[in-house]
Protein backbone atom coordinates (compact mmCIF):
# COMPACT_ATOMS: atom_id res chain seq x y z
CA UNK A 1 0.00 0.00 0.00
CA UNK A 2 2.95 2.78 0.62
CA UNK A 3 4.28 1.99 -2.28
CA UNK A 4 1.68 2.79 -4.22
CA UNK A 5 1.02 5.18 -2.86
CA UNK A 6 4.84 6.70 -3.25
CA UNK A 7 4.04 5.46 -7.31
CA UNK A 8 1.00 7.85 -7.29
CA UNK A 9 3.51 10.70 -5.90
CA UNK A 10 6.03 10.63 -8.42
CA UNK A 11 3.68 10.12 -11.76
CA UNK A 12 2.77 13.94 -11.49
CA UNK A 13 6.49 14.82 -11.35
CA UNK A 14 7.38 12.22 -14.29
CA UNK A 15 4.66 13.35 -15.98
CA UNK A 16 5.09 17.08 -15.67
CA UNK A 17 8.52 16.84 -16.92
CA UNK A 18 7.57 14.90 -19.66
CA UNK A 19 5.17 17.86 -20.89
CA UNK A 20 8.05 20.34 -20.07
CA UNK A 21 10.04 18.32 -22.27
CA UNK A 22 7.78 18.11 -24.98
CA UNK A 23 7.04 21.68 -24.91
CA UNK A 24 10.44 22.97 -25.01
CA UNK A 25 11.15 20.29 -28.37
CA UNK A 26 7.99 21.65 -29.66
CA UNK A 27 9.52 25.64 -29.41
CA UNK A 28 12.52 24.85 -30.50
CA UNK A 29 11.11 22.98 -33.59
CA UNK A 30 8.45 26.21 -34.39
CA UNK A 31 11.78 28.28 -33.56
CA UNK A 32 14.60 27.11 -35.42
CA UNK A 33 13.32 27.80 -39.00
CA UNK A 34 12.04 30.95 -37.87
CA UNK A 35 15.88 31.66 -36.82
CA UNK A 36 16.99 30.29 -39.93
CA UNK A 37 14.86 32.72 -41.93
CA UNK A 38 15.96 35.68 -39.74
CA UNK A 39 19.61 35.27 -40.68
CA UNK A 40 18.88 34.29 -44.20
CA UNK A 41 17.39 37.67 -44.30
CA UNK A 42 19.99 39.63 -42.12
CA UNK A 43 22.88 37.86 -44.40
CA UNK A 44 20.93 39.18 -47.11
CA UNK A 45 20.37 42.76 -46.06
CA UNK A 46 23.97 42.08 -45.25
CA UNK A 47 25.31 41.55 -48.85
CA UNK A 48 22.72 44.01 -50.06
CA UNK A 49 24.26 46.89 -48.45
CA UNK A 50 27.87 45.47 -49.02
CA UNK A 51 26.85 45.44 -52.43
CA UNK A 52 25.80 48.42 -52.88
CA UNK A 53 27.37 51.43 -54.23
Amino acid sequence: MPRNHILIGTLPVIWRCFLVQRALTTNIIITLPQFAFQSMTLRATALAAVLAP
